[in-house]
């Protein structure tokens, strides 16, 4: 979808991508951070969150598929780094 960085999920098509935190309360703060920015859009992403890292998964489950919403959340997310 020519989003740096940005690949599918594990057996569904969404979008997604690592992004390396420095430990537990980085990745945490991460989060934060991200879903204050989904909760400006009114949108939501599916977050995994591992020991130094914090993975967005972006999929729209009403339209079954990959949306203009999820592109534009992905835009915002790299804007965070």
């Amino acid at each position: 979808l020519g989003r740096a960085g940005w690949g599918g999920g594990a057996g569904r098509s969404c979008l997604g991508k690592p992004c390396g935190v420095e430990g537990c309360v980085g990745g945490v703060r991460r989060v934060d951070r991200l879903t204050e920015v989904a909760g400006q859009q009114e949108h939501h992403a599916d977050l995994w969150v591992c020991w130094g890292k914090v993975r967005p998964e972006l999929w729209a489950d009403a339209a079954a598929a990959i949306t203009e919403a999820d592109i534009r959340l992905a835009s915002a997310i790299d804007a965070l780094s």
